[in-house]
C-alpha cells in the first residue's frame, strides 16, 4: 500500500509539473507580444522545454496503464491507433519509444493522419514545403524528433513505428519484412513487385511507395515508414515545394523522389486489408499466432484528454518555438527595385529576423536603409503578418515611399500554414 501511494504521489506531481509547465509556456507567449523589439525573441527558452516535458512524460502512469490494459503480457505486440490528429500520435510515438521493456518485447504501431505535413528534426520547414499553399488546402504542420526527410500524411496513407531495442534495431529487417507482406498472397499476383533501393525506400517500378527516418535512444530505438496507399498525390505535389524560391539554408533537404501509391500499380487499395497484412507480417516474422483483431485498440488523442502530461507535449509540438525555431538558420532575398537590381535579404534564426540587408542602392543608402528595417523587424517571426504590422508601425520618414512599397509587397508573400498570435 505504501508503494502504491508513493507511486500515486509521484504520479499526480508529474501530472502537476506538466500543468504548471503549460501555464509557463502560454505566460512567456503572452509576455512576448507585448514588446515588439523582444517579441517572440523572450520565448525562445521554450525551445529547451520539450525536454523536459518529454523526461517526466516518460514516467507518466497514466500511459503505461491505458497500454497495459490492452496489449499482451509478453511478446510482441500491435497497437492501432485510431486518432488521426498529427500532433497527439507524434507525443505517443515519442513515449512510446521511451518504454524499454516496451521496446525489447518489440512493438508495431500502426497509424493514420489527417492531412499534414511533417518535416525532420533538423529541416526548415519554408524550405521544404509551401506553408501558403498548406494554409489554403487545410494541411497542417508538425516536426518530428527523427531526422531525414518531409513527408506527407492524409488518411490514406499508412504510417508504421517499429519499435524494438537498439541492439535489436535493423530498418533493412523491417523494410524486408513489408516487401514480402506486399508482394505475398494478399497481394494480387498481377502487380509489380515491391522492392527497396539503397536508403531502404520501398520502390515500384522505380517509384517510392515508403520512406522511412529512424530515431535511437538509449536502449531503444524507433523506425517509422510512410506507405502510401491512395494519398492525394496532386496536394502531396502542391505543397511538398519551397515556399520562397530565394532561401539558402544549412538545413537538411529532402531527397526527392518521383512516388506512386500502392493502389495505383494493382496492390491492395483497401486500407483494413493492408492493416491486416501488415500486422500478421509482423507477428510472423517474430514467430508470434496471428489472429483476428490481435492489435491493441488506443487514440492518442483519448489518452490525451486523461493525461495533462500527454496533453502538454501535444501543445509543445504545436508552438511556434518547436515548428520553426528548432530549424536552422536561414536567409531570404527580396527584389525591391527591379530598374536599380536592389534587393532586400533578411536572416533569420529561430524563427525570427535578426538582421536586414539592402543591396544594389547606393552604398550609404543600403546601410541606412538596412540597419532602419533591422530596427524595425528584429525580434519578429518570420511570417508576413507579424512583419508587415512591424514595418507599419515602424517610423519610415527616412525611406522612399517606392521603397516602403516594395518592402511591403515582398514581406507580404511570407506566408504561414496558420495563423499565428
Amino acid at each position: 500500500l505504501a508503494i502504491d501511494l508513493q507511486a500515486a504521489l509521484v504520479s499526480w506531481g508529474v501530472e502537476m509539473a506538466a500543468g504548471l509547465m503549460g501555464v509557463a509556456g502560454w505566460a512567456c507567449r503572452l509576455r512576448g507580444t507585448t514588446s515588439k523589439r523582444r517579441g517572440w525573441g523572450a520565448c525562445r527558452g521554450l525551445s529547451r522545454q520539450p525536454r523536459t516535458t518529454s523526461a517526466a512524460l516518460r514516467e507518466c502512469r497514466v500511459l503505461r496503464e491505458a497500454v497495459d490494459a490492452v496489449l499482451p503480457s509478453v511478446g510482441p505486440a500491435v497497437i492501432r491507433l485510431t486518432s488521426t490528429d498529427v500532433y497527439a500520435n507524434l507525443a505517443f510515438e515519442e513515449w512510446l519509444g521511451s518504454q524499454e521493456d516496451l521496446a525489447q518485447r518489440g512493438v508495431l504501431m500502426l497509424w493514420i493522419n489527417s492531412p499534414c505535413i511533417v518535416v525532420g528534426r533538423n529541416q526548415n520547414a519554408w524550405h521544404e514545403c509551401d506553408l501558403g499553399e498548406m494554409y489554403t488546402r487545410g494541411v497542417k504542420l508538425a516536426r518530428r524528433l527523427s531526422g531525414g526527410g518531409t513527408v506527407f500524411h492524409d488518411l490514406h496513407n499508412l504510417n508504421i513505428t517499429f519499435l524494438s531495442s537498439r541492439d535489436a534495431f535493423s530498418k533493412e529487417s523491417n523494410s524486408e519484412l513489408l516487401v514480402r507482406a506486399l508482394n505475398s498472397a494478399g497481394a494480387p499476383t498481377a502487380a509489380p513487385a515491391v522492392s527497396t533501393n539503397e536508403r531502404t525506400d520501398l520502390i515500384v517500378n522505380g517509384r517510392k511507395v515508403s520512406g522511412s527516418a529512424y530515431r535511437l535512444n538509449g536502449t531503444t530505438a524507433y523506425h517509422h515508414c510512410t506507405l502510401l496507399v491512395g494519398t492525394d498525390l496532386t496536394t502531396l505535389s502542391n505543397v511538398l515545394r519551397p515556399s520562397l524560391p530565394s532561401i539558402v539554408t544549412k538545413g537538411i533537404p529532402s531527397v526527392r523522389s518521383p512516388v506512386c501509391n500502392l493502389a495505383e500499380v494493382g496492390h491492395l487499395a483497401d486500407m483494413a486489408s493492408i492493416l491486416t497484412l501488415v500486422e500478421t507480417a509482423y507477428l510472423d516474422h517474430h514467430g508470434t499466432l496471428a489472429a483476428a483483431g490481435h492489435a491493441a485498440v488506443l487514440s492518442a488523442t483519448g489518452l490525451a484528454q486523461k493525461s495533462e502530461l500527454l496533453a502538454a507535449r501535444c501543445r509543445e509540438l504545436q508552438q511556434w518555438e518547436w515548428l520553426c525555431g528548432t530549424g536552422p538558420p536561414f536567409h531570404v532575398t527580396f527584389p525591391l527595385d527591379d530598374a536599380l537590381g536592389s534587393t532586400l535579404t533578411l536572416h533569420v534564426k529561430q524563427g525570427n529576423v535578426i538582421r536586414a540587408e539592402v543591396q544594389g542602392r547606393s552604398s550609404n543608402d543600403d546601410e541606412v536603409v538596412g540597419d532602419m528595417l533591422t530596427a524595425t523587424l528584429a525580434g519578429t517571426p518570420f511570417y508576413g503578418t507579424h512583419l508587415l504590422a512591424a514595418l507599419h508601425n515602424a517610423d519610415t520618414t527616412t525611406l522612399s515611399p517606392a521603397t516602403v512599397a516594395a518592402a511591403m509587397d515582398a514581406l507580404g508573400t511570407v506566408k504561414f500554414w496558420n495563423e499565428i498570435s
